[in-house]
């Protein structure tokens, strides 16, 4: 979990792009709202849930990895 100054759409472009490039797959596609995002990715028996959430005017991101 951390926190960043990026907006919620930019860190769902960033994520996009690089577990894509690390040979993940984007389950359906992210839901977005101005408030949150929570996107799904799977690698072969792993699935990785990026969950983004507006937080005192910055972008709390948590990574949760299960097998």
């Amino acid at each position: 979990m951390y926190k960043t100054a990026s907006k919620i759409a930019d860190v769902v472009e960033f994520y996009k792009q690089q577990m894509l490039a690390k040979g993940w797959k984007l389950e359906g596609e992210p839901e977005i709202t101005d408030e949150s995002a929570t996107m799904e990715f799977t690698k072969g028996d792993q699935t990785a849930q990026v969950m983004l959430s507006a937080d005192q005017g910055k972008t709390q991101v948590v990574i949760n990895v299960t097998q």
